[in-house]
């Protein structure tokens, strides 16, 4: 059993002192540490309000369930959070994207693409600055950032979400399927330097999360794209933006695919052993802040009280976004000696 905090103790907005005691009634200041700051979705459960810790241990049989029902919320929510969050630092460190201009028309932004080819290529290596002064806000950053890329969010941040997960879950599933055109608040296009837009429909990659106590959340690191911007929502609510199912498979299925090697030498198979090579610089990155952090694992960092979990949660995001940079500084040097070392005909007809 958790122990009570005061109210207005802890980061976030203030608690109410008009609480009545769980337990006696009493006017209550305290509230369960265990449960406090979990979310609340369509059930509306909430923690329960003390007026002192014998109240509270008198109690805890008939609080015990619902409690641990909201602590895996919030450790669940958490783990979403810093997933994501640590989505956006790998792929805007990891940048392959040239955007030179971005424009609105009947409801979708088109985005204008840059030349990339064999010159800026072999002259600059795979990355390009984020296009930050073209961002007209943060929830547009966010949508560029996430554009096209759930397979790669899901494949890349699998160590991660599994060390934030770790006992926590009954059953983790990898979906694809189709977005329902209507849900979408939010529609992005690309544009090549011919003008072109890409017109085609692409499926979704969600995680499906089963929790211990039977309930079941979506983990969506990608949705910014179409809209859908908080990172867990219920299984219940979400399962509306789907038109159709494409397909299922385990946890994990994604980090194979992107990790396999293509056996090809040329543009596809070097930038896949460019994120490859930056996914291991992300995770010694994570590793050295949560040591840094005093020895956290990422199973125990969701577990914190809030304060202690806002602080810990900035100070590893800073030192997993400055250690990547450096990371990706130094690729981008490999990545230009790589290409000037190949000489296959088949790696120079890709850039043309």
């Amino acid at each position: 059993m958790a122990f009570t905090t005061p109210a207005g103790a802890a980061a976030g907005p203030p608690l109410c002192d008009n609480h009545a005691c769980a337990h006696c009634g009493a006017p209550a200041t305290l509230t369960c540490a265990a449960c406090k700051d979990a979310p609340a979705f369509e059930d509306k459960i909430e923690t329960k309000w003390y007026c002192n810790a014998d109240c509270q241990k008198a109690d805890w049989p008939g609080h015990k369930s619902i409690c641990k029902k909201l602590n895996a919320r919030k450790r669940l929510s958490r783990a979403a959070e810093i997933a994501q969050s640590l989505w956006y630092i790998f792929r805007e460190e990891t940048n392959d994207y040239s955007i030179v201009g971005i424009s609105f028309k009947n409801g979708v932004y088109y985005l204008q693409e840059a030349d990339g080819g064999i010159v800026d290529r072999w002259n600059k290596g795979y990355r390009y600055p984020f296009p930050n002064q073209l961002m007209p806000d943060e929830s547009m950053k966010r949508a560029i950032l996430t554009h096209m890329l759930c397979t790669d969010a899901l494949g890349y941040m699998h160590t991660t979400i599994a060390g934030l997960l770790e006992g926590l879950y009954a059953e983790i599933s990898e979906i694809r399927f189709d977005v329902m055109s209507e849900c979408r608040s939010r529609r992005l296009k690309s544009v090549n330097i011919h003008g072109q837009a890409d017109e085609k429909e692409y499926s979704h990659h969600i995680l499906q999360v089963k929790l211990k106590s039977g309930e079941i959340y979506v983990m969506d690191l990608t949705g910014a794209q179409y809209g859908f911007d908080d990172a867990l929502v219920p299984w219940a609510e979400y399962v509306w933006k789907m038109r159709a199912l494409v397909d299922v498979n385990t946890f994990g299925y994604l980090r194979k695919v992107i990790h396999e090697p293509l056996g090809k030498r040329d543009l596809e198979d070097l930038l896949r052993r460019y994120y490859v090579e930056m996914d291991r610089g992300f995770e010694a990155a994570l590793a050295e802040a949560l040591i840094l952090a005093g020895g956290l694992s990422l199973s125990k960092l969701v577990t914190l009280p809030e304060p202690a979990f806002r602080e810990k949660r900035s100070q590893i995001l800073m030192h997993v976004q400055a250690r990547l940079r450096l990371a990706a500084e130094l690729m981008d040097k490999i990545t230009v000696k790589r290409l000037a070392a190949t000489h296959n005909i088949n790696l120079l007809a890709c850039f043309k």
